[in-house]
């Protein structure tokens, strides 16, 4: 029987794809990848995902596994972020070199720019799960927002700011440990309400019960796919972003 792993070295959003991909395909197994893993029964193809300086070692002693890695990241943020792109040319490396099986991009955008003959380069949407519960009832009046996701600098949240302040709503942020939140506070004079890293029993509990949210804004080019955007339409709550871009 072969055995298929996604194998997770702990990044929250690539995680996210590997742990999505195994509830839509059970054949797949998904696991952290730890030291363990280099001792093991080596697998006959595995997920990776991102970049992780681990990689090499664990192709180095698999060397019959099918490895397909995918890249998470959209260009916009890989152009903003010069480590992201060196870390594509060893992915790229990697993958002329037949230690990389295939290359699976999140951003249908990459293609023109990474694929040529005899590469095995695909483009395809992330595999998603509907939710157990959902609203039933849109909101007529929105006074909370949510702009929920990492806000590294080269998250350009400044417009989704602006727009909340003229608004005159409630803005609510996660994962603010690459900003002070002082400082974004009076960026843009935006009223906003900071969560902490949330768990993910805590995040659905907020999205659904705990602050009564009318409206999701996604940042364009920000993510290759927004996991948030879809965390939110799939459970009944609007969001506003780019006609192209949506789940």
């Amino acid at each position: 029987m072969t055995e298929i792993y996604a194998l997770d070295a702990g990044f929250p959003g690539a995680g996210r794809v590997l742990k999505e991909l195994s509830k839509v395909f059970p054949k797949v197994k998904y696991e952290p990848l730890e030291q363990e893993w280099y001792k093991r029964e080596k697998p006959d193809a595995a997920f990776l995902a991102a970049w992780h300086p681990n990689y090499p070692a664990l192709m180095n002693v698999c060397p019959n596994t099918k490895f397909c890695l995918i890249w998470t990241s959209p260009p916009l943020q890989s152009e903003m972020v010069p480590q992201e792109l060196e870390y594509l040319r060893k992915i790229l490396y990697f993958l002329d070199t037949g230690k990389i099986h295939a290359l699976w991009l999140g951003d249908k955008n990459w293609l023109p720019l990474i694929k040529k003959e005899g590469r095995k380069v695909f483009y395809a949407p992330y595999p998603v799960t509907l939710p157990t519960q959902r609203r039933t009832e849109m909101r007529e009046k929105i006074e909370n927002v949510s702009l929920f996701g990492p806000l590294h600098p080269r998250k350009n949240v400044l417009t989704q700011l602006i727009a909340a302040k003229m608004a005159n709503v409630f803005v609510h942020v996660t994962d603010t440990r690459n900003l002070q939140a002082n400082s974004l506070d009076s960026l843009a004079g935006a009223t906003c309400v900071f969560h902490d890293w949330l768990s993910e029993p805590e995040y659905e509990n907020l999205l659904l019960d705990h602050i009564d949210l009318g409206l999701q804004v996604s940042l364009r080019g920000a993510e290759s796919f927004s996991f948030v955007c879809w965390d939110h339409i799939s459970r009944g709550i609007p969001c506003l972003t780019s006609v192209d871009w949506a789940p």
